[in-house]
């Protein structure tokens, strides 16, 4: 009789060992099944997941998304507590693709429309988010270029040197500058065909305006090049001459101050029309053309936010025909194309 109830004891002890170890290896789902989950959802969290995993999210609430999380695109499994953290504690309304953005970019701010609209645009750059949060813009559309390009800043502010390691690429603007003393390396003197008296442009530059100019010219337009290359010097002429008669603000909207011109690098150019007839004509021709020999148009129209310039149909910059394809292409400025594709490249 003993040897009998020993045996049931050992079987009921081995039983609870068994179930213990069962229920401990279960656990996780055991929670998750109190929490509501079904067993085709266990499933696909089992699929993917590790076992602490699903202790950790079993201490969350009911998400309903598990299939949107798990198959989006961005999905990575490292980040799959977070995830369920971050829509537990969020009012992310269904968004789960930007909720698991946000999360993969490891940013700390909740879930709130401007900055879904943040990290969904394209050309969204990661060390930027505090800017982004803390620019004070209305129209979110407009945050992620406007900080991209420093406008963040007000301008002839925290500013720079230009980098002029990127040769044609390099940037100037209201925040990129170039020593007084910085002349182009391959300067050259444009002849009076293509050009008023005393212009200069870098080699490369030159060259492929003459390409253009004869373009242009088998179309009827003949154009005339009316500014080039400006030394630190005349630039300063041509500001504080404005600044004087209009006042700083409207010499600062038309025109550069010295060393913030584009026209010292030599590879700028105010182009127009050689006769009066149509000038409109020969913009839209420019407009239109200017990339398919290496041009863009520098200040585009409704883009006075992002250029700080006022529209300028006559100025053109030479960038090389692969990035002025790219930049027509996506309708952006230099600026932009700068900040997302060039800088800390």
């Amino acid at each position: 009789m003993k040897k009998k109830k020993a045996k049931k004891a050992i079987l009921l002890i081995v039983v609870a060992i068994l179930l213990s170890i069962v229920i401990f290896f279960n656990f996780g789902n055991i929670c998750l099944l109190i929490k509501g989950y079904g067993l085709n959802e266990l499933n696909k969290l089992n699929s993917v997941l590790s076992y602490s995993q699903l202790i950790q999210i079993s201490k969350n609430d009911y998400c309903d998304n598990i299939e949107l999380i798990i198959d989006d695109e961005n999905f990575c499994a490292d980040n799959a507590v977070e995830y369920f953290n971050y829509i537990s504690n969020n009012s992310v309304n269904d968004d789960i693709k930007t909720a698991i953005k946000i999360v993969n970019y490891g940013i700390d701010y909740p879930y709130s429309q401007k900055l879904a609209t943040i990290v969904n645009d394209p050309y969204y750059i990661n060390d930027l988010i505090d800017r982004y949060i803390n620019y004070d813009c209305q129209d979110y559309q407009q945050i992620v270029q406007s900080v991209n390009c420093s406008i963040d800043y007000p301008y002839y502010t925290n500013t720079k040197p230009a980098d002029l390691s990127k040769q044609q690429l390099v940037l100037v603007n209201k925040y990129n500058y170039l020593d007084p003393n910085y002349v182009p390396d391959d300067l050259v003197s444009v002849d009076l065909y293509h050009s008023y008296s005393g212009n200069s442009l870098e080699r490369v530059a030159l060259d492929n305006y003459i390409e253009m100019h004869s373009a242009a010219l088998n179309d009827g337009i003949q154009l005339i090049l009316f500014s080039g290359y400006r030394t630190y010097q005349l630039q300063n002429e041509l500001w504080t001459t404005r600044s004087e008669s209009k006042g700083i603000e409207y010499a600062d909207e038309y025109t550069a101050r010295a060393g913030y011109s584009e026209h010292q690098t030599g590879l700028a150019l105010d182009i127009t029309r050689y006769d009066s007839d149509d000038i409109q004509q020969a913009y839209d021709w420019l407009e239109n053309n200017s990339y398919k020999f290496g041009f863009i148009l520098r200040y585009p129209k409704d883009k006075e936010n992002i250029t700080g310039y006022s529209y300028e149909p006559w100025h053109f910059r030479y960038v090389g025909t692969q990035v002025a394809y790219q930049i027509y292409q996506e309708g952006i400025t230099f600026d932009e194309y700068y900040a997302y594709y060039i800088a800390d490249k």
